[in-house]
């Protein structure tokens, strides 16, 4: 994510985390985003584009046509990103709990 428009794509890669199911964790305690009637994050997409522009603009980007190249290309790669995301299986296991007997021994390598 571009610095320069960090603060306003940050909300959309959030959203998007949460809406594919993954947990986010900041500062090591799990991060509960409300998403007030919707299912889906294109009204935060939306948001982040415009905040992002005017971020860009406030920093004296003057050319839309670059804004726009430069905001579309972030969000692109913010949903290429979560696009990749999906619910981890995941399970406890005590620290000193026995293999179970049906698993493979890892491998051993030849020097």
């Amino acid at each position: 994510m571009p610095d320069e428009i960090a603060p306003a794509i940050g909300p959309y890669i959030t959203c998007r985390i949460m809406a594919s199911g993954t947990p986010l964790i900041v500062e090591g305690k799990p991060v509960n985003y409300n998403l007030p009637g919707q299912t889906d994050c294109a009204k935060v997409r939306e948001n982040a584009a415009v905040e992002a522009d005017k971020l860009l603009i406030g920093q004296g980007m003057s050319d839309k046509a670059k804004r726009k190249t430069f905001v579309d290309q972030a969000l692109a790669d913010a949903d290429n990103f979560t696009a990749t995301l999906s619910t981890p299986q995941s399970f406890a296991v005590a620290p000193d709990a026995p293999m179970a007997t049906d698993a493979a021994p890892a491998a051993k390598k030849e020097p």
